[in-house]
């Protein structure tokens, strides 16, 4: 059976804040469908087609 992992949404426009929360939910051991945006505008954009992105994101990450 496949585990669903609640997403999450991470927007900032430092990649390093970025990493330092994705690191700490990997220490947390969250298990967290993690999406990243680098500005409002591209969450929104996101957002507004949220069931496509999330597919794709699942097709590309699987080789």
């Amino acid at each position: 059976m496949t585990k669903i992992k609640p997403p999450v949404l991470i927007i900032d426009d430092d990649e390093v804040d970025r990493y330092i929360l994705k690191r700490l939910i990997k220490e947390a051991q969250l298990e967290l469908r993690i999406f990243e945006k680098t500005d409002g505008q591209e969450a929104l954009d996101f957002l507004e087609d949220y069931d496509a992105n999330k597919k794709n994101t699942l097709m590309n990450s699987h080789p």
